[in-house]
């Protein structure tokens, strides 16, 4: 619904070049792999962010907003970088370190990568859950 209004702020402000607003996708692996930098700026709760999680598997550092369960996810300065939501500076300041250090932006994506694999996994999440269903069903009733 804010597509129109976007498409007039970016004309505006001389940067329509510099934007893709992509719309609804079903491709999110193929753009995902060819980005180098993940961001989201969510300014309300973040319960869940499937989003962040599939792009930190690809190897993507995150950039977002210290907001919800990414403040859980995000490992500062390892996976990725926060910043204090609707604080555009500090997302410029974020994004432009990590755009200017090729380096860095490989050090975070491979961490993101490795954080995604070993901790947020669907079969890792199913396997847990499993045990801790067995462990119950193992234990008298009270």
């Amino acid at each position: 619904s804010l597509r129109e209004d976007l498409f007039r702020q970016a004309r505006e402000l001389g940067i329509e070049r510099r934007f893709h607003f992509l719309g609804v996708r079903n491709d999110i692996p193929e753009i995902l792999a060819a980005s180098h930098i993940y961001v989201l700026t969510s300014i309300g709760s973040e319960g869940s962010s499937r989003a962040t999680l599939e792009a930190m598997s690809v190897g993507r550092p995150v950039v977002a907003s210290n907001v919800g369960m990414l403040t859980d996810v995000v490992h500062e300065n390892r996976t990725g970088c926060l910043f204090p939501p609707g604080d555009a500076r500090a997302l410029a300041e974020k994004l432009t370190r990590l755009i200017k250090d090729k380096q860095l932006r490989n050090a975070m994506g491979l961490h993101a990568h490795l954080r995604a694999e070993q901790e947020f996994d669907e079969n890792l999440f199913a396997q847990k859950i499993i045990e801790l269903y067995a462990d119950a069903l193992r234990q008298p009733p009270a």
